[in-house]
């Protein structure tokens, strides 16, 4: 008889051990999926971000060459006054880029970027003076700075300025960036480029 209250003992005690493994493994494989999924998202973030910043730069280049064919000044829209740090914004009327620099920092509510949620421009991530009627504010907020290069002496400067006061003014150095919070934590990208008066 104490040999069946051994054996009953012992396989409850292997039960248990059994028990705690499978639990454990089962533990560790869903850890590994919640860091699988978190690490997704986090990259996708990570890629609208970057997407949104090229944009902006893309954004310049093609006002630069919209100036050359309407035959205006290459710059034009690139400053007002002396504030050369704006956000992009397309004019749904013309359907035109142009450059808003009623912000002067992240927390600016022009800042703000828009995701539409249905509609024509369903997807279409957008920035607006005041939120799109069918679209949601997402976690991005972009800004960009364009200061002036210009050639001196024989070499090209970058200034923090729009003007190149009596240098000649032969480019814009773009620098966007993108910030957004995401579990708690900011992030911040930045792409720069340069577009120059070629023509």
């Amino acid at each position: 008889m104490g040999e069946n209250l051994n054996n009953s003992g012992q396989g409850l005690l292997e039960a248990i051990i059994g028990i705690s493994i499978i639990t454990i493994g089962l533990s560790g494989a869903l850890t590994l999926a919640h860091s699988g999924i978190s690490s997704h998202y986090e990259a996708e973030t990570r890629v609208i971000a970057a997407n949104l910043a090229r944009e902006a730069v893309e954004i310049v280049h093609n006002i630069r060459d919209s100036n050359w064919l309407s035959g205006g000044a290459w710059d034009s829209g690139f400053y007002n006054g002396a504030d050369y740090e704006g956000v992009p914004m397309l004019s749904y009327s013309s359907g035109n880029w142009q450059i808003n620099f009623t912000a002067d920092d992240f927390t600016a509510d022009t800042a703000k970027v828009y995701q539409f949620t249905v509609g024509d421009y369903n997807n279409l991530f957008v920035q607006s003076v005041a939120k799109p009627a069918d679209a949601e504010e997402t976690l991005y907020k972009r800004m960009m700075t364009l200061k002036a290069i210009c050639y001196k002496n024989g070499n090209e400067e970058i200034r923090d300025s729009a003007s190149c006061g009596n240098d000649d003014k032969i480019g814009i150095r773009i620098i966007a960036e993108v910030r957004w919070t995401e579990h708690g934590r900011a992030h911040s990208l930045v792409v720069e480029d340069s577009v120059y008066n070629w023509r």
